[in-house]
This record gives C-alpha cells, sequence and structure tokens, in this order.
C-alpha cells in the first residue's frame, strides 16, 4: 500500500537471515535470540467478558455472558488537572484482568497544548469501585491528541493483581530528544508503584504466557524539510524506527534480542507533533507475530510516502511471510489476532486529512487474501471469545465524545451486522 503526505510511517530492514537447527533468525540487523518455554500456558481464561465506554463516561459490559450492565462507578468530577476543560474526561482503552474481577482503564483529559494526558484507573467488576493508580510525583502520561495508537495498549496485566504501565510519557515523541518512558507496574494488593526492572522506553505492550512484548522507538533523525518557516530554519520530517522487545515476567530480563518491525516518522509542526509507527500483536501463546511491515520514503519537496504491508513470523522458526495480501493501510493501523490465533483482523488507517474511508480487513495468519468488511474503523478490534466476530470503534474515534458508535462484525459477512449505539473503545476477554 502506499500513502502520501502526513506523518509519514515505515520501513523494516529486509536483510533476512534464516537458519534453522540450532542458529539464530534475525530480522532486520538484530538476532532474536531463543525465546524460553511456557509450561502449561493458558490460552483460553476460564472467564469471558465484553465492555466497552458508554456515552455517559461509564464502563458498562458483561461477563460470562450475563446481562450488559455498568461495571464502573465513576463519580465526576474527579478532580483531574484540565478535567473536562476542552473535551470531555472519559475512560479510553481498557483492560481485563486475566479472572475478570478487575480491569484497568486510561481516562483520558485534553490539556491546553492539544496534548492527551492519561490517568490509569482500576475498576472492581463485582463492587464497581474504582481506584486511581498513583504515579511518581512529576510523571506525565502524555502524547499528542492525535497519537491515538499509542495509548491503546498502553496497560497490560502481568497476573490477576499486578498491572503494567507502558504508555509513553511524551519525551522524544516526534523526534526533538531521544525517546523516553517509564515503564510502571502496580500492585492491586499494597496499592504501590514501582518501576519495572529492565524494560525501557516501552511504548506499548500485551502479555502473553508469562512474556511481555513491548514496542519502543528510537531516536529519530531529520529526513526531509516539511514545512518552510522564513526566515528561520525550515520544519523537518523526522524518521526513525520501532523494535518489538520480549522480556520474562518471572526473571525480569530481556528474551533475545529486540525486533526491527519498520520505520517511524513526525513532523513537529504537523498535528501537534503526532508521531506514527506500525500496528502489531501477538498470539494468545506468544508463537506469532502479526506486524504492519512499513517503509518511509521521499515523494516530492516537503513531502514522504509511506509503504507497507502485513507480515506474519513464528519466533525463531521462519522468516516473515506476508498475510492480508490487498489491505493497504497508511501508518498506525490496529491489529488484532483472534482467540483461536487462527484469524486476524486490521482496522486501516487513512493519510491525516483524507476521508476516513479505510476498509477493516480479516484474513487467516497461514496467509493468503484479505476481505474487506465494511464501514471503517477507528480502534483497536475486539474479538469475541468464540472467534466468530468481533467488534470497533467507528471511524474518526481519536479524541472520543460520546458521539460515535461501535461496529460490530461477523467473519464471512461483508458489512458490519449490527452496532452498539453512541460507544467507543470495546474490549474483550480473552
Amino acid at each position: 500500500m502506499l500513502s502520501t503526505g502526513r506523518l509519514a510511517p515505515f520501513l523494516v530492514a529486509a536483510v533476512l537471515m534464516v537458519s534453522l537447527g540450532g542458529c539464530t533468525a534475525t530480522l532486520g540487523p538484530n538476532p532474536a535470540g531463543t525465546p524460553l518455554p511456557v509450561a502449561n500456558c493458558v490460552t483460553k481464561p476460564a472467564v469471558t467478558a465484553r465492555s466497552w465506554v458508554s456515552a455517559d463516561r461509564q464502563i458498562v459490559g458483561s461477563l460470562n455472558g450475563g446481562a450488559v450492565g455498568q461495571i464502573s462507578h465513576f463519580v465526576y468530577p474527579l478532580g483531574l488537572p484540565h478535567e473536562d476543560e476542552f473535551a470531555p474526561t472519559r475512560p479510553t482503552f481498557t483492560t481485563w484482568a486475566p479472572d475478570g474481577k478487575h480491569l484497568a482503564t486510561f481516562m483520558q483529559v485534553i490539556t491546553p497544548v492539544n496534548q492527551v494526558t492519561l490517568y490509569p484507573f482500576v475498576v472492581d467488576t463485582l463492587t464497581h469501585s474504582v481506584t486511581q493508580v498513583p504515579l511518581p510525583t512529576g510523571l506525565s502520561l502524555s502524547s499528542p491528541t492525535f497519537m491515538e495508537w499509542a495509548r491503546e495498549r498502553g496497560l497490560a496485566w502481568a497476573d490477576n493483581h499486578t498491572l503494567l504501565i507502558l504508555a509513553p510519557s511524551d519525551v522524544g515523541l516526534g523526534g526533538f530528544l531521544p525517546f523516553h518512558s517509564t515503564p510502571l507496574r502496580y500492585d492491586l494488593t499494597t496499592q504501590t508503584v514501582t518501576p519495572l526492572p529492565g524494560v525501557h522506553d516501552s511504548i506499548q505492550g500485551v502479555v502473553r504466557c508469562g512474556t511481555l512484548f513491548y514496542l519502543a522507538m528510537t531516536e529519530m533523525t531529520e529526513f526531509l524539510a516539511c514545512v518552510q518557516n522564513p526566515p528561520s530554519p525550515a520544519f523537518y520530517w523526522n524518521r526513525g524506527a520501532a523494535f518489538l522487545h520480549r522480556y520474562n515476567l518471572a526473571t525480569h530480563t530481556e528474551i533475545g534480542y529486540p525486533y526491527t518491525l519498520g520505520q517511524t516518522s513526525s513532523c513537529p509542526f504537523l498535528n501537534d507533533g503526532k508521531a506514527d509507527a506500525m500496528g502489531w500483536d501477538v498470539s494468545a501463546d506468544g508463537s506469532l507475530l502479526v506486524y504492519q511491515q512499513t517503509s518511509v520514503t521521499q515523494l516530492s519537496p516537503f513531502s514522504i510516502q509511506t509503504t507497507s504491508q502485513f507480515m506474519a513470523l513464528q519466533f525463531n522458526t521462519t522468516p516473515p511471510t506476508p498475510i492480508l495480501i490487498g489491505a493497504q493501510s497508511s501508518e498506525d493501523a490496529y491489529v488484532a489476532i483472534a482467540p483461536d490465533q487462527k484469524d486476524v483482523v486490521v482496522a486501516a488507517t487513512m493519510p491525516f486529512g483524507q476521508p476516513l474511508t479505510a476498509p477493516v480487513y480479516w484474513g487467516t495468519v497461514a496467509g493468503g487474501a484479505a476481505s474487506s468488511l465494511s464501514p471503517s474503523a477507528g480502534g483497536l478490534p475486539a474479538w469475541y471469545a468464540d472467534s466468530t466476530g468481533f467488534a470497533a470503534s467507528q471511524a474518526g474515534g481519536e479524541i472520543p465524545d460520546g458521539g460515535l458508535d461501535i461496529e460490530q462484525y461477523q467473519l464471512g459477512v461483508p458489512n458490519a451486522v449490527g452496532q452498539i449505539a453512541t460507544a467507543d473503545h470495546p474490549t474483550s476477554l480473552p
């Protein structure tokens, strides 16, 4: 696929070295190492759940197929800085603990400088009580308003009582400085927050079978002028790279070396310095990576182009192979693998400023052509527990205001089969 103009996304180093029988496979310049075996990994939790954010700024949903009801009990105002000043303060990305007894969500506040500041909360799904997670003094989980892709998957559960906070803290986003974030872990029992040892500069992540998979971005460098600024020097497109790391949560150590996924980009003058990267996901058993392989090149003076394709990689066994043939997306696609680990869906994106007409794509992780589904979506898809379909926010949901709907899709049906009115940010367990 080809996209132009906005903030360009990425390249993946096309150097692929594979050697079976005890040697390593490499994607890009770094060897992947050997993953640690996981014994008796549970990929299907005993509990199933689904939820979404409602128009009244609560989280609603159901457990184990029961009746839909209100899960959270947020009492507004919450006392957060700049709350409701520029847009309604409301929950956004949400993730369930494996046992379904808690969920975590980011409360989103729009600030005066067109940034989104996130405040993590934990919800007791039985009592509906909410607890704000205390962050270290001076730490702000902030990112440019239109950088929703990085805020999704900014929380992950290491286990039923340990929440990982991986969201960016806006140091270095867009290429001004080396990127930096402060990954944290929150213990529900002691209600304490401590640094996550051995994890550096995460921007989003998932936990699969005792392993944290997280995305990190390198420092960007000037690539191409993006906006003239006379008499001062022009603003420049910055270009960098993103890598997927694997981290053993039991030993607090890195597994192997990171995988190169592609190039990142940003123009400090455009879209409040939004940085662009790629979509990705890891299967429930931690064996398969699906990602948006991206490349950024010059299209014309002051303009860049982004090319991308979707790839599947079995860790340390085979080189990546193309999947979802024919799928087209700009940077920052939203990728989700089904619980049964057979299918994958992509909520594609359009270059910034263009009509939100990119379709949703569905295909198998084994390869083959992509099937397009309508209408467009604007966030991370949430699969149903039986892997027969999924839900996703409508396109245009980067600043949720309660005015969108959730589209419901069924595999094999070209158009959405239903809606959840005035709702956004669906999520599910598993």
